[in-house]
């Protein structure tokens, strides 16, 4: 193995890119004493910390591959801790970092907590410093909660950790994927939290779902649509399992014409307003309304989309009538329409 040490650095580095994470780790434990492996181990442990780098609170939910995978605790340890290969870490920068946040059943304070060092962390000069040269930031936030919980102190928190991104100047322009999920944020300071989303310039994926959203809120009888409320080149959104009524003209007309993908499965919907889909949302791919309530639509709004498009209309209250009329402008227009 040291042979390859005659090799220029990038190329060695390149060769140890075609072992797994858990494979560079083994060749570490092989070499770790050895006397003659320092330059060895230093390009084995770049390896790791060059790739994608995921910060967690706990074992999350799926399965993951990162090439390094700390908790949090963990994370600020190596900036606490001298050594040498603490020392690496801190000079070598990922390509992406994933937050991955999932709160195990019954452990609101463990989550808590773990919420607090997040932002410990974003205010961190240290962490700042290592942020600065990531390419690509992804967060993933399932607070796990079910309608009988009700816990303000963690909806408050995870309110806290949009705000805070929102205006982190080393995370908000690289940020591609965001979820929060499974909270009751949908409960507090929505028309104030909502407006957030547009400074996240760089965001393609956007998961809202099982918030408790609504469609008003006080003096607001279409919140949704009230304003722009996504980033200008947002590819996808998922508002599945909601509580919205209402898909009005405005709301569609202020989402981002670069979305591809649109998910509003499972909400209370009755009622779609008549517009131009195919010209207010000239992208888009896959629009998905299954088990909702809906039973007021236009098929008429659908006459521009074209080939490509699919709308998947499982299990609504659409009358027979209108379903056959769309059925027969998709035919026409060469779109998919599944029911």
């Amino acid at each position: 193995m040291l042979t390859i040490l005659s090799l220029p650095n990038e190329v060695i580095i390149k060769i140890f890119q075609y072992l797994s994470p858990s494979e560079t780790q083994r060749v570490i434990e092989v070499f770790y004493h050895s006397p003659k492996s320092h330059q060895l181990l230093e390009l084995l442990y770049r390896r790791l910390f060059s790739g994608k780098l995921m910060l967690i609170n706990d074992e999350p939910k799926h399965k993951h591959y990162p090439d390094c995978e700390l908790t949090l605790s963990s994370f600020l340890d190596k900036f606490l801790t001298l050594n040498k290969e603490n020392r690496l870490f801190q000079s070598t920068r990922p390509n992406k970092i994933e937050f991955n946040f999932t709160r195990q059943h019954c452990d609101y304070m463990r989550f808590i907590s773990n919420l607090n060092q997040f932002h410990e962390i974003l205010e961190d000069p240290s962490c700042q410093e290592y942020f600065k040269n990531t390419l690509q930031v992804d967060v993933y936030v399932d607070a796990n909660l079910v309608l009988i919980e009700n816990p303000d102190n963690l909806t408050a928190v995870i309110i806290k950790v949009i705000l805070e991104l929102s205006k982190h100047k080393e995370f908000v322009h690289k940020i591609q994927h965001l979820t929060i999920k499974a909270s009751d944020i949908g409960n507090m300071y929505v028309p104030q939290w909502s407006l957030l989303f547009t400074n996240f310039s760089s965001l393609v994926s956007l998961d809202l779902s099982q918030n408790l959203l609504k469609s008003n809120y006080d003096q607001y009888l279409d919140l949704w649509g009230a304003s722009k409320k996504f980033p200008s080149f947002l590819k996808k959104l998922n508002l599945d399992s909601n509580m919205l009524t209402y898909v009005s003209k405005e709301f569609i007309k202020n989402l981002p014409d670069s979305l591809e993908e649109l998910l509003m499965n499972q909400n209370d919907i009755e009622i779609i307003e008549l517009c131009d889909l195919g010209v207010l949302l000239p992208n888009l791919k896959k629009w998905e309304l299954n088990y909702t309530k809906l039973s007021i639509m236009n098929p008429l709004t659908f006459k521009s989309c074209d080939k490509g498009f699919t709308l998947e209309l499982v299990s609504t209250y659409l009358p027979v009538t209108d379903l056959e009329k769309l059925k027969k402008i998709a035919h026409e227009k060469r779109f998919t329409v599944v029911i």
